[in-house]
């Protein structure tokens, strides 16, 4: 039960990791959502099935503790995706303010060589 407790968190944590840091997988992030979501509706609906699952896991409390791991689960990807997207964004950000300051540069020196052949 332990190695499959150990490969279930292996499984998970190159899941994780994949989904986290890495941008191609935008659908599979929503699908991975969508189905956390469908579970989530689903025990709400019957706890007891929360109970079946945990003790087929290994946990060894109520369906209770597994709802809960799950969620902290959840909110380590959301936070790693919102992560990913502000860096993104700054670099998104980086790239326009580099562009805004080459380019008025580069009027500011053309005005100057236009004032110096008009005197």
């Amino acid at each position: 039960m332990i190695t499959l407790k150990i490969f279930l968190s292996l499984i998970v944590t190159v899941a994780f990791l994949i989904l986290a840091f890495s941008s191609k997988y935008v659908y599979f992030k929503k699908l991975v959502l969508f189905f956390f979501y469908l579970l989530a509706i689903f025990f709400v609906i019957s706890p007891e099935s929360a109970d079946v699952l945990s003790t087929f896991l290994g946990i060894k409390s109520s369906g209770s503790i597994l709802i809960l791991y799950i969620s902290v689960g959840m909110l380590f990807l959301f936070f790693a995706n919102l992560y990913m997207h502000n860096k993104k964004a700054e670099h998104k950000f980086t790239l326009l303010i580099r562009e805004l300051a080459i380019r008025d540069a580069y009027k500011t020196g053309n005005n100057k060589k236009d004032d110096k052949a008009n005197s």
